[in-house]
């Protein structure tokens, strides 16, 4: 219940801390464990008071219906039964009311700026997900871990809030983060130190060694790591110590297999530079549901595949896929995937029901959601080739001949709602690139679903895709390709990927025809055959000076 009569609605908000009962008791609790939104903030202010203008503080919220924390009076979150006596009447306040939850603005020129990131809407839940060791986490809470640890040069908190919109595409794909307060102002204040570009040694066993990153520093296994003398500034024209690949990674260490016998007394205060990457395992954890017909034939067929993992029923909490199956109309068959942390669910319909059509089935939707998840996660540095994305807003068009041709559009910050750029269903964009690096790249652009379709925007069919290519310093907006968004709605992903060598084959690759000129020549094409295949006979890492991505994350809806 409002403790202070300065709530719109007659109610406070709150954390609900671990040890929060669930109702209210004369007795026993009175709500003495609900970290109410008027005391957060009181020690919200206390810290920007101490830190002043010239600092800023950050507070990142990972709860469900966290967002829009900022104000009291917008839909109502979390438990439906009020923390309050049973003859307690709300006393709505919205004339009268002089704040409402956590305070952006304060009028107070001697604070420090104020930015809040939320996991979710406030009509949302806050899904776990599970680092690569299995242990839960919150889903912001490692986005923003992942996010700080990139190379790449985040400038401000919107840049930073747009890597944690990539990752969370990635583990909450239907979950909504938010972001508040003035996002374009420099990130914590310019005071963050640079990461460097390198990384140590921390323990020698035998002839393993433990260099000082891990998953969360996006070095996973099949990395390919040189070992140079210290204060090497740069590797490609050092002779090296030695050469070595990560055969196990956690989330903040690995293990080095170096290719020749090594001496410690040079390893141990060397550098450790990244030559190839890899993205991770392809694998699948998939739960085929006990009711089906002939499941342990059908398992045995599946576990085969090299991207799918059989996961148990006492295990089934770390499923990233549970199929299920019904009779539909006609006598078919229908095939039902649930994927983790995705409230929409899809289905297939099959012809037959025996064993060996429900095995392929499941096999080729599981390799579809692989690639796409993998694809997602792909982000790659080069500041020679740093090609950036934008998505502009068509606001009127003219038709050429039979095309239509975009004349008027806005900018994809009209589109930003909280940190979300939100397009709503039927509307029309067309893209902007812009090549900041100093070399010339060749690009395409990539379009994941929220269905785990990927696609191929641009070259449009028919272009040569090894003519596409951005000169230095060039900024292009393609002003006939015009795109409109529709169903399926949820987080989309568009994904431009630059490479210093043209990529002939990418859109034959993705959408998994057959007809490819010839081999990939580009390492970009290369790996993406790889997960195309699902399979490691074709090596899944890049080269980290040949390529770079830059990803935009929408929210597309009704």
């Amino acid at each position: 219940m409002d403790a202070n009569d300065d709530e719109a609605d007659g109610y406070d908000e709150s954390l609900v801390c671990y040890s929060a009962w669930p109702m209210w008791d004369l007795t026993e609790y009175k709500g003495e464990e609900h970290f109410l939104d008027d005391d957060l903030n009181k020690l919200l202010k206390e810290i920007r008071i101490k830190i002043g203008k010239k600092g800023s503080v950050l507070a990142v919220i990972d709860a469900c219906y966290s967002g829009t924390m900022s104000r009291g009076n917008e839909t109502i979150r979390g438990n439906f039964n009020a923390i309050a006596p049973n003859d307690y009447s709300p006393v709505p306040m919205a004339k009268t009311a002089v704040s409402s939850g956590i305070e952006i603005e304060t009028g107070n020129e001697q604070m420090s700026p104020f930015i809040l990131f939320s996991a979710s809407k406030q009509d949302e839940v806050n899904y776990e997900t599970r680092t690569e060791d299995g242990e839960c986490v919150g889903s912001l809470s490692y986005a923003f871990a992942k996010s700080l640890n990139r190379k790449s040069k985040v400038k401000t908190y919107r840049g930073l809030f747009d890597l944690i919109k990539t990752y969370m595409a990635i583990s909450s794909p239907h979950q909504t983060p938010l972001a508040e307060g003035n996002l374009d102002i420099e990130l914590f204040s310019g005071k963050a130190v640079e990461l460097n570009n390198y990384y140590t040694v921390k323990n020698i066993s035998g002839n393993e060694i433990i260099i000082n990153v891990g998953r969360i520093g996006g070095v996973h296994e099949g990395t390919i790591v040189n070992f140079y003398p210290v204060d090497t500034k740069k590797p490609t024209i050092t002779k090296q110590i030695v050469k070595g690949e990560v055969i196990k990674s956690g989330d903040f260490t690995s293990v080095v297999k170096p290719e020749t016998q090594i001496y410690n007394h040079k390893i141990r205060k060397s550098w450790v530079f990244i030559e190839e990457s890899t993205y991770g395992d392809m694998k699948v954890n998939v739960f085929i549901d006990e009711k089906i017909k002939n499941r342990k034939k059908i398992i045995k067929i599946i576990e085969k595949h090299p991207v799918i993992r059989i996961v148990e029923n006492e295990r089934i909490k770390i499923a990233d896929i549970i199929v299920k199956d019904s009779i539909a109309e006609y006598g078919k068959y229908l095939l039902h995937y649930e994927i983790k942390n995705d409230k929409n669910s899809f289905t297939d319909t099959i012809l037959n029901n025996d064993i060996s059509s429900i095995a392929d089935a499941v096999q080729k939707e599981v390799l579809y959601y692989s690639k796409a998840r993998y694809l997602r996660q792909l982000e790659l540095y080069n500041p020679d080739i740093d090609v950036r994305l934008e998505l502009l807003p068509v606001e009127d068009y003219k038709s050429n001949e039979g095309n239509y041709i975009a004349t008027e559009f806005g900018k994809q910050e009209d589109k930003i709602v909280n940190g979300q750029t939100i397009f709503k269903e039927d509307s029309l964009f067309v893209f902007k690139i812009e090549n900041k690096g100093d070399a010339t790249a060749y690009f395409q652009i990539l379009n994941i679903q929220p269905n785990n379709a990927v696609s191929i925007l641009i070259p449009g069919e028919g272009v040569n895709e090894g003519d596409i290519k951005i000169e230095s310093g060039q900024t292009v907006i393609f002003t006939s390709d015009i795109m409109q968004i529709v169903k399926p709605l949820g987080t989309d992903m568009f994904k431009i990927i630059a490479s210093t060598e043209p990529m002939y084959n990418l859109r034959n690759i993705v959408e998994n025809s057959k007809d490819l000129r010839g081999k990939p020549k580009s390492p970009f094409e290369i790996l993406v055959q790889g997960i195309s295949k699902g399979t490691r006979s074709v090596k899944c890492s890049v080269p980290v000076n040949t390529v770079n991505t830059y990803s935009v994350v929408i929210r597309t809806e009704n």
